[in-house]
């Protein structure tokens, strides 16, 4: 609000927004669980865990509208789960269609979690 955001939507809606970003947040930490096993040092991490977030944040359409990309990106982008969950967000926050997206954000949270919580927990035993 200081920057001069206003909420176009009510407060439940933004309590949804927050609540949907905490459990993609959760959903996706389990790759960051599953790097911090796998690598042998903290640097090796950090370096691991940006070359992984790096392309889905900066290949969606969070920071540019997907009409200004090139056709063969915006294919990508498109099912993008961070695009999917701008939207929803976006949808939630300011007004708009929010089922599609809100439901494929909740879909790609399983499925991160349904992919990398078994290979951290894998890789945690295989460590111990």
């Amino acid at each position: 609000m200081i920057l001069g955001f206003r909420i176009g939507s009510s407060p439940l809606a933004l309590l949804g927004a927050v609540a949907l970003l905490l459990v993609f947040a959760l959903a996706f930490s389990w790759v960051s669980v599953l790097v911090g096993l796998l690598a042998k040092d903290p640097e090796k991490v950090q370096l691991f865990g940006f070359t992984a977030l790096f392309p889905i944040t900066f290949v969606s359409n969070v920071f540019v509208p997907t009409s200004t990309m090139p056709s063969w990106l915006q294919a990508f982008v498109d099912v993008n789960p961070v695009t999917i969950l701008a939207d929803a967000t976006r949808g939630l926050m300011l007004g708009g269609g929010v089922a599609g997206p809100a439901a494929g954000s909740l879909l790609w949270a399983a499925v991160f979690v349904a992919i990398f919580a078994p290979l951290s927990v894998w890789a945690f035993k295989r460590r111990v």
